[in-house]
């Protein structure tokens, strides 16, 4: 079970995910429940490296269609899926290497309440702590995020690496149909340095 909360989009992010016998938390002073859920959902695969069948649940939708669009092979189309595809990418990378089926599914009547209750919890304390403290971590999104990111082994620079050249094969794919067609194609604005 992976939830996560935030302020506002701007502002302080709290994010958790817990199973019927542990759980893990975090936050940041500046993110999205979008983010958070993604993170939760890394550290959660990473965390279950059993030989089962894992079944994850949040309540953030947007973080599930985004990786099972990214699973499918399409390209991220929101600007929240193209600055975040490098998190999404170490998301796929992770169900790569895992030794059994992973799905994603929202919430419902089958969620083991008391996951649900731990992570909701978990999750609403780490937003209060970042909103009174924002100097627990470093702060920033995209970059400074993804650097701290990488400092702590969340995602690594090869994720990052393919995600921009995803990025830069989808940005030669639209000059070419420039070309091909005559029509001006809008440049997508690099999200990572």
């Amino acid at each position: 079970m992976i939830h996560a909360e935030a302020a506002t989009n701007a502002q302080a992010m709290g994010r958790a995910w817990a199973d019927e016998n542990t759980h893990k938390y975090g936050g940041a002073p500046c993110g999205t429940v979008y983010l958070g859920a993604l993170t939760g959902i890394l550290l959660a695969l990473r965390f279950h490296t059993d030989p089962q069948r894992l079944a994850i649940k949040t309540d953030c939708h947007q973080a599930i269609v985004a990786i099972e669009a990214a699973r499918s092979g399409h390209k991220p189309t929101t600007p929240s899926s193209r600055k975040n595809f490098p998190l999404i990418q170490a998301v796929l990378d992770e169900i790569s290497r895992h030794n059994a089926p992973v799905s994603f599914h929202d919430i419902d009547e089958e969620t083991p309440v008391m996951a649900l209750k731990t992570a909701r919890l978990f999750a609403k304390q780490q937003l209060q702590a970042f909103t009174k403290d924002p100097k627990r971590a470093p702060t920033g999104i995209p970059r400074v995020t993804m650097d701290v990111m990488i400092s702590r082994r969340l995602i690594s620079e090869a994720s990052i690496a393919q995600a921009k050249e995803s990025a830069k094969a989808q940005q030669n794919a639209k000059a070419l149909n420039q070309q091909q067609t005559g029509k001006p194609a809008r440049a997508n604005k690099p999200t990572t340095k």
